[in-house]
């Protein structure tokens, strides 16, 4: 697909039953979607029900992001966000 363009900062979202889904931001021209949003549509698709907790690499999760957790695992869902060197930099909550 011509302009197809990936992001190197991954995702990973875990739903309550164990599975993780990983994700990257996409653009396609005026569309542009989230890892988060991507992982978290993966995990509905599934058929899961809640979520356990995701990580954000290099990046820092927008609202819109944290709403998308919250609609799947409710308010509180653990959003780690992983500095450069791999260590938990900030954890937040959808």
């Amino acid at each position: 697909v011509t302009g197809v363009q990936t992001c190197a900062l991954p995702i990973s979202v875990r739903d309550t039953t164990g599975r993780t889904y990983a994700s990257a931001d996409v653009a396609l021209g005026d569309l542009q979607l989230s890892a988060v949003v991507l992982a978290v549509a993966q995990a509905v698709a599934a058929g899961a029900t809640g979520l356990e907790a995701v990580a954000v690499s290099g990046v820092h999760p927008t609202r819109e992001d944290l709403a998308g957790v919250a609609a799947i695992g409710g308010v509180g869902v653990p959003v780690l966000v992983i500095g450069t060197d791999g260590a938990v930099a900030e954890t937040l909550a959808s």
